[in-house]
């Protein structure tokens, strides 16, 4: 995600990530895997983080990042990432482990830096539903089922939570003559899931980051939020906070 030119649906999507991730950065030695352009990195030291550091597989794109945010920035594999054992209290990864071809290695290689008691969150493509909103892509090479990640990361982690992001609508508010009830409600609500992201809005992402939470999130089609379980089911993506055990 770049923020000046990302389509709105990216935009808001990988922002409520970030936002969602940052409680857990707080006071915190933090590792952002597949760091990308670096706004997210940024956004998390902003929080109040104790020290970040972002890996991305492109040097080209570290070197954007550090020169643009001053974030410490470092080209590496996320299945073999240059760092101590123990090195970090949190990990956090949107959207990566659906490209690698190697998942279980990644996420072995998340709980070999964790400290003990350290967090990693995660979030990946909910196979069933994603399909339906997205084209096939061709560097997915291992997208999941909400019980194919939760399997997956319980072989490393413990007191796993999986969240869910831009579920579905009921079937009830899908059928014709029913689906604009949706968009006018979040034109009340979320006026920015209805229109495209303004250029003040790409300006001042960091400062949107920083924001508390607030009692409209519960009605922000973008927002990461606990699901029940047949909700996460429809989720498009799915957000994990797991723990590594002591």
């Amino acid at each position: 995600m770049v923020p000046e030119s990302s389509d709105g649906r990216t935009f808001w999507e990988h922002l409520h990530r970030y936002r969602f991730a940052l409680p857990y950065a707080r006071s915190k030695r933090v590792l952002d895997v597949a760091c990308g352009e670096g706004y997210g990195t940024a956004a998390l030291a902003a929080g109040g983080a104790a020290s970040v550091i972002g890996i991305d597989l492109s040097a080209e794109t570290c070197a954007h990042a550090h020169a643009r945010y001053g974030v410490d920035a470092r080209a590496g594999d996320a299945e073999s990432i240059p760092l101590p054992n123990a090195s970090v209290d949190n990990i956090v990864s949107f959207e990566t482990i659906e490209h690698l071809r190697r998942p279980d290695a990644f996420l072995a290689e998340c709980r070999r830096l964790l400290a003990p008691g350290g967090t990693l969150v995660i979030s990946t493509p909910n196979r069933p539903v994603y399909g339906l909103h997205a084209a096939n892509n061709p560097f997915h090479l291992n997208e999941m089922t909400e019980a194919e990640f939760h399997a997956a990361l319980s072989v490393h982690f413990n007191n796993l939570a999986i969240f869910g992001q831009c579920a579905l609508l009921p079937r009830m508010l899908r059928l014709r003559g029913v689906r604009r009830l949706p968009t006018a409600f979040h034109r009340v609500f979320a006026p920015h899931a209805t229109r495209a992201v303004t250029d003040a809005e790409r300006n001042k992402a960091q400062v949107w980051l920083q924001q508390p939470p607030s009692w409209r999130d519960r009605f922000d089609p973008y927002a990461v939020r606990s699901m029940s379980a047949r909700q996460l089911r429809n989720a498009c993506y799915l957000v994990a906070v797991a723990t590594r055990g002591r």
